[in-house]
């Protein structure tokens, strides 16, 4: 608990100083604190799972739903990030010593935007070395309040479901605070939602505090965009992120960049989906054949580029990406990269037909 308080007064601190970095703000009208419980193993739920406290800022058109101490986190980075890093580095000296697994940022890391830009749903992260944003039209759950009543808070809730991307949900709402939002991308009730979760409890909102007096704008948190932010679908991002959450990291990077042995191959199938299900659950472009690419072997560039055009030419050879029929699952996708020359021919290289 102390710790919660400690994160919380010093996210406020920073918020005065971290202005500059939101766009398109807003008075904010109310803010709701969290606790968010997400199982990280179906088969080990008592004891693999994470927790973090999470936060929704409401405006008069727009919301705001994220982690505390990711939001802590990366406005400290743009406000003092000499102060974020050696903070980052105490704690994990602290894991060591401890046995601990803190993470200064939390385990959360999604920025949730409700109504931004208009009539729009946003989602920002963070995972496998890129940020990443998709917008979709805001889509919102259907409903079915039923009669149960119990006390959050010292509200009396109404409870509500809703079949909702891919799982059932179950939602609390208090009448009584109008305003027709909620955790993660809950919201359409009237009234508040201040405990939600899934018909398997894996994930859960719980709300532990409500605030609306000194509480910062509510806009895009643009901290870090000048480090680049990658634009997707959503169906990519999610599918990008499934990939990832399957992937071997470390024969990745091998793969990459020609490092090291390979590791042993070990079970790194996730054992838990996300909030939303509906998305495709399969491994993009890999699988089938590898397929030759314009770029010539060279090495990357240690600054920051877009679209960059690689080498002109190359003596060890072309590029081909994909991975195909006859590779480990840990290479069937477009991160991994292999060289030959392009007068190379096989079984395994070839190209794919598209609609």
């Amino acid at each position: 608990m102390r710790m919660f308080i400690t994160y919380l007064f010093m996210l406020m601190v920073v918020a005065v100083y971290a202005d500059n970095y939101v766009k398109d703000p807003e008075p904010a009208i109310l803010e709701a604190h969290y606790t968010r419980i997400q199982i990280t193993d179906t088969t080990q739920r008592h004891t693999h799972f994470s927790k973090d406290p999470v936060m929704l800022r409401v405006g008069a058109t727009k919301s705001l739903f994220c982690g505390v101490k990711r939001l802590w986190k990366d406005s400290l980075a743009a406000v003092n990030p000499s102060l974020e890093s050696e903070i980052y580095i105490a704690t994990l000296e602290e894991n060591k010593k401890n046995g601990t697994h803190n993470l200064p940022g939390g385990y959360y890391w999604s920025y949730i935007y409700k109504n931004y830009p208009d009539g729009c749903l946003t989602e920002r992260n963070y995972f496998d070395g890129e940020r990443r944003i998709y917008e979709e039209e805001w889509e919102k759950p259907q409903w079915e309040v039923t009669d149960s009543v119990k006390n959050i808070l010292g509200y009396d809730c109404f409870k509500a479901i809703a079949p909702y991307r891919g799982r059932r949900w179950t939602a609390w709402f208090a009448p009584e605070i109008p305003v027709q939002d909620g955790p993660w991308k809950l919201c359409g009730l009237p009234g508040l939602i201040l405990e939600a979760y899934d018909t398997n409890h894996e994930y859960s909102f719980t709300a532990t505090g409500l605030w609306q007096n000194g509480i910062p704008d509510v806009g895009y948190m643009a901290y870090d965009d000048k480090r680049g932010v990658r634009k997707q679908h959503r169906n990519k991002y999610f599918n990008d992120w499934w990939r990832y959450k399957n992937s071997n990291f470390g024969a990745k990077m091998n793969a990459l960049y020609g490092n090291g042995k390979m590791p042993e191959k070990k079970d790194t199938a996730p054992k838990y989906d996300l909030e939303e299900t509906n998305y495709p659950h399969d491994f993009d472009m890999g699988g089938n054949v590898s397929e030759w690419v314009q770029d010539w072997y060279g090495h990357y560039s240690e600054k920051t580029q877009r679209n960059p055009h690689g080498a002109k030419k190359s003596d060890i050879g072309k590029i081909f990406r994909g991975g195909s029929w006859n590779v480990i699952p840990d290479y069937n996708n477009p991160g991994c990269r292999f060289v030959s020359n392009p007068n190379f021919k096989c079984s395994s290289i070839g190209f794919r037909l598209a609609e």
